[in-house]
């Protein structure tokens, strides 16, 4: 593994240490393939820098999305579109571009991580202050689902279904959290019910590999936030659980 974030190392590391599992951090490079059994890149970076080897990646475990479907995922507006055209439309929170949709909601820019360059416009006076990035083509308006809980499930897909996965539920102080800004109070291991449906989004986009679906839940249905085409953080600590599962 490559990784340029200390905690999620020593995160890695404490998940195996009662495992039979030799882990080593570093640079991926070609010779990687030959002398591990299983490569996995961390981050966007990595993904690319892997994705220059395909013909070694033909016999890692894990393989890694195509750079089509990585930049698709990246594109937040874009990937909301594709759904939406894919009739998947009635679990993304409703887009507007220009002055298409009244506060409040959230200001998203398109590419971007960790909740970075998103911000709550709760009112005109707002809207006016950032009325810029407002009517920058770089951001886009969504609907706010509402709500103190996030989710993120972690999937490994492989082969066009669903090999393993992980949920995870967050709670936060305020209804209109944005993850990665504000400050989450509890983080617990919970049953997903939605499987199903994001299976059926991975195929659509045409996903293989690691990536982490954040949603939350309202009107008794999922919203999609985003889909991140990589390695999650939060499964740091139970990726070795991943393992017993790969062929």
């Amino acid at each position: 593994m490559s990784c340029e974030k200390p905690d999620w190392q020593e995160d890695i590391e404490r998940g195996f240490s009662g495992t039979r599992h030799k882990i080593e951090f570093g640079s991926i490079t070609p010779e990687s393939f030959g002398g591990f059994d299983l490569v996995v890149p961390l981050t966007l970076a990595d993904l690319s820098r892997v994705r220059r080897s395909l013909p070694l990646l033909a016999s890692n475990p894990i393989p890694v999305p195509s750079e089509q479907c990585v930049r698709l995922c990246h594109d937040k507006y874009e990937f909301n579109q594709k759904l939406i055209n894919a009739g998947f439309g009635r679990h993304i929170p409703r887009m507007g571009n220009g002055l298409e949709l009244e506060p409040p909601y959230i200001l998203k820019k398109r590419t971007g991580e960790w909740g970075q360059d998103c911000h709550i416009i709760r009112d005109r006076q707002e809207e006016k202050a950032l009325f810029e990035r407002v009517m920058d083509p770089a951001f886009f308006r969504q609907e706010i689902i509402s709500g103190q809980f996030e989710f993120a499930t972690h999937i490994l897909f492989v082969g066009d279904r669903i090999v393993k996965s992980l949920n995870l539920m967050y709670e936060f102080e305020s209804e209109t959290p944005i993850k990665g800004q504000d400050r989450e109070l509890s983080r617990v291991i919970c049953r997903c019910a939605y499987l199903e449906l994001f299976g059926s989004i991975l195929r659509t986009i045409g996903f293989q590999g690691l990536c982490c679906v954040n949603y939350k839940i309202a009107r008794s249905q999922p919203f999609i936030l985003e889909i991140n085409p990589r390695f999650g953080g939060s499964l740091c600590p139970y990726f070795f659980s991943f393992l017993r599962h790969l062929t």
